[in-house]
């Protein structure tokens, strides 16, 4: 019913101008209507698609609406079994056919988006835009009338809410154990569809000081080809099974996560065995892979809620793993031999008695028990599966006073906020009245904040005032975007939301919303094998039981409304709170002095020396 369009989009390395870009792009595009494509690539296509639609079968609310879709705008819900078929028949010429028809050149739309970090071009634009005021307007040709709304009777004034708690059950799996990794087998054959993980208990928590994207480019190498294969040969094959293979660097953590049909799993395995045992470690892809960290963290120094973000963390967690991160300095750093001795360390080949690691390998979805213990078997021959080094976390002490540190952005439309304070862990009891308080604050347009700070105040969009408990630290946040000339007003609001919330109990409405929600979110959490094999993960890193997310609603339950209003007063102090802002300085710095001593400091890509500014040879892209 709606039209269609084909989009092709990329993101420039530093040095290459759009129109290089764009010519690639309508070559490939003219080469398909011109001549189609080959028998492989479209098998490469359908398998890719097939367990593209099988992942999109999993939960209820995926069959619902694939099947309501199908019923209102096919008239017949059926189809949702017609689509496999259909696409099983699809032949190279049907590709030809509907290329020719629809890839015509004339017809394409080019939109680039530049970077402007001097504001010149956008100052320009500005002026452009303010030329067109006084422009002409064209007449409607017909009135326009506001559409008359009327609800039906009983039509819902409020979300719906359960009226008792609900019950999420997790799937435990099988446990084992196999040279010092624990592994956990998690079935259910519902779909022909695995996910599994392997998870090493070390990541950028682990670079040394001044390496920070160390292990992040380490993690992304690991899968730019092996002894025998090339990058783009072993892209290939993993692609041409339907094999989604990713790396995540989690701080203290490295997960690697394959998806596959049940079919392609023993293959799976092969390759992240001979992709640990053997990575390829090429020169000419750590180039390539480090320019493109490079740009997209010169991108990041450019964006204001990126950048508020990294000065926040630093300002609560200082110079302690949890407080770093990688920029365009960091990272030129980083050299191949770097790479080779993270690798080394953490994901190398060891001896075959060594049973030291402490790695999690999960599988989760259609594969039994005993073909679990095989693979695992398979896969971990002769690996280290981790090293039991761990880096030391040594935050600073809170701050005795309000800090106010403010980027100057002089061209930013809008200020960016990030307010908070270092909090507890995840290992101290405060965290379940902690989570409820969250709730009041932050869920819905109903909340505290999103009722005072956005609907009464009409300062903001959205807002929310979260702790976020760590492993090895925490901390409370606000974070928001409002009007430039709005800023200290929107943090005003929210101080007061805060105080509000430490003098006096919330009511029993509020609580008991709260505590639906955590018990409603469990549900929604557990619908597939796939976000429970997710949970379970991060239940093992944090030293959980099994059944901890089964028990959480219960833990939560017996919270108190003046447990709420005590974790707000305990962590909460407004008075040694950071609070940082990217906006422009000239506006905002006169509002944010009523509330204590402003720092002023540039943007990222503003300030001098090595930190920001890239040198010609990290850019350089090998032929």
């Amino acid at each position: 019913e709606d039209a269609g369009v084909l989009m092709l989009h990329g993101t420039l390395l530093q040095g290459h101008a759009p129109d290089e870009a764009r010519k690639i792009m309508l070559q490939l595009v003219d080469d398909v209507r011109e001549h189609g494509v080959s028998g492989a690539e479209l098998e490469k296509a359908k398998t890719q698609a097939m367990v593209s639609i099988i992942e999109n079968r999993q939960t209820a609310a995926d069959l619902a609406t694939q099947l309501g879709q199908e019923s209102q705008f096919g008239q017949d819900p059926d189809r949702v079994n017609t689509e496999l078929r259909k696409l099983r028949a699809i032949a190279p010429a049907d590709i030809l056919r509907v290329a020719q028809k629809y890839l015509q050149p004339q017809q394409a739309t080019l939109l680039v988006i530049k970077p402007d970090p001097t504001g010149r071009d956008t100052q320009a634009a500005a002026t452009q835009a303010e030329s067109t005021i006084n422009a002409s307007v064209v007449p409607a040709t017909r009135p326009i009338e506001g559409r008359q709304i009327k609800f039906p009777e009983g039509y819902p004034t409020a979300p719906p809410m359960p009226d008792s708690e609900m019950v999420a059950h997790f799937q435990k799996g099988t446990e084992s154990n196999l040279r010092g990794a624990k592994v956990i087998v998690m079935s259910e054959n519902r779909l022909p569809l695995v996910h599994w993980d392997l998870v090493l208990r070390h990541g950028s928590h682990s670079e040394p000081d001044g390496k920070e994207g160390l292990a992040g480019i380490s993690v992304e190498m690991l899968h730019h080809g092996t002894a025998g294969l090339t990058y783009s040969q072993f892209s290939h094959d993993l692609d041409e099974r339907g094999i989604t293979l990713t790396t995540n660097d989690g701080g203290d953590f490295t997960r690697i996560h394959v998806t596959c049909t049940s079919n392609q799993l023993a293959h799976s395995i092969d390759r992240v065995h001979e992709m640990l045992a053997e990575p390829r470690l090429d020169a000419a892809e750590f180039a390539q892979v480090k320019a493109q960290l490079t740009n997209q963290l010169l991108q990041g120094q450019d964006t204001p809620a990126t950048v508020a973000e990294h000065e926040y963390l630093q300002r609560i967690y200082g110079n302690s793993p949890l407080g770093r991160y990688a920029t365009p300095a960091t990272v030129a750093s980083v050299t191949l031999e770097d790479v080779k001795h993270f690798v080394a360390s953490y994901y190398a080949p060891a001896d075959p008695h060594d049973t030291a690691g402490n790695a999690l390998l999960i599988f989760a979805g259609d594969v039994s028990e005993s073909d679990g213990a095989t693979l695992a078997q398979k896969l971990l021959d002769g690996l280290l599966v981790g090293n039991e080094e761990r880096p030391a976390y040594e935050l600073p002490q809170i701050p005795t006073k309000r800090r106010i540190i403010l980027i100057d952005a002089p061209d930013a439309r809008q200020a960016v906020i990030r307010m908070g304070i270092a909090a507890y862990d995840i290992h101290n009891e405060d965290k379940f009245a902690g989570a409820l308080a969250g709730q009041i604050l932050s869920a819905g347009i109903n909340s505290r904040l999103g009722e005072y700070v956005r609907a009464q105040k009409g300062l903001v969009y959205g807002i929310s005032g979260l702790f976020d408990p760590g492993r090895h630290g925490g901390a409370f946040t606000v974070g928001t975007s409002t009007r430039v000339d709005a800023t200290a007003e929107t943090v005003e609001a929210a101080l007061k939301v805060l105080n509000d919330l430490r003098e006096v109990d919330v009511t029993p409405a509020e609580l008991g919303e709260a505590k639906l929600r955590v018990s409603g979110s469990m549900i929604m959490r557990m619908q597939t094998i796939q976000a429970q094999s997710g949970m379970r993960i991060d239940g093992e890193l944090n030293g959980y039981p099994a059944d901890y997310y089964e028990k959480y609603p219960q833990r939560v339950a017996q919270v108190s409304a003046a447990e709420i209003r005590q974790v707000i007063a305990k962590y909460v102090d407004a008075g040694r709170m950071t609070l940082v802002v990217v906006a422009p300085a000239a506006i905002v710095k006169p509002q944010l002095e009523k509330l204590g001593a402003v720092e002023v400091i540039p943007m990222p890509a503003q300030r001098s020396g090595a930190a920001s500014a890239p040198s010609s040879e990290m850019l350089k892209t090998p032929n």
